[in-house]
């Protein structure tokens, strides 16, 4: 059970701090260039803000990015999951684009066995000690990644091509579900162009309900 009251400003601060200090070596053995930032989702949108502000009861993203041409990292942690996905991508040298997966299927495709699940992240200590556990593997295991060949590459593919699209239609759910809220809350607030176009970005996972919803709208948009 998730506890009643979780330090939401604590914990932003803590995963920003953390990754900046067990990610420093992204910089400087990788030459990778750091950005940062931390949006809320409104009825209006995902609005970038001061983390030194942060308002209550909204859902926020924090990324922690590290990128050159030919490689990213990226950090991220919201508060609708509590949960810390780390995500690298790296060129291919027959494929357009960067090849990007979550870490812990590249850790799962190399035959690394050092992932687990470490569960609701819900107080700054347990956001540090999981961000230090991120950056060793990707400290030991990046220069792996990295140099994989485009056979290895075809095999992780094939490989990950479940896993991926299961994890797909999970995000597009979760997605789908934060729409709709987002959609009821401008409904209520009369602002049906908003409803409509919060709407039909997930039309095709409408319920039957949503889409009388999403009718209604268009006719007083």
């Amino acid at each position: 059970m998730q506890p009643t009251r979780i330090p939401t400003p604590e914990l932003i601060e803590a995963f920003f701090e953390e990754v900046a200090a067990r990610g420093a070596f992204l910089g400087s053995d990788w030459g990778l260039e750091p950005g940062e930032e931390l949006r809320a989702l409104t009825s209006r949108g995902a609005e970038r803000i001061d983390r030194r502000s942060i308002p209550d009861n909204t859902y926020l993203l924090a990324r922690a990015t590290f990128r050159s041409r030919e490689l990213e990292v990226e950090f991220a942690f919201d508060n609708f999951n509590y949960h810390l996905d780390v995500r690298v991508a790296r060129r291919s040298g027959t494929q357009l684009g960067m090849v990007v997966h979550e870490l812990w299927l590249w850790m799962d495709a190399l035959r690394v066995l050092e992932m687990d699940d470490a569960g609701w992240l819900t107080a700054p200590g347990r956001m540090r000690k999981e961000v230090a556990r991120a950056a060793r593997l990707l400290a030991n295991y990046l220069l792996r990644i990295r140099l994989a060949g485009d056979a290895d590459l075809e095999r992780i593919e094939q490989e990950l091509r479940g896993p991926v699209e299961a994890e797909r239609l999970a995000w597009a759910e979760q997605d789908h579900l934060r729409t709709t809220a987002l959609a009821a809350a401008a409904f209520r607030a009369k602002d049906f162009s908003r409803v409509v176009e919060l709407l039909e970005s997930v039309e095709w996972r409408l319920s039957p309900s949503e889409q009388k919803k999403l009718a209604y709208a268009r006719g007083r948009a």
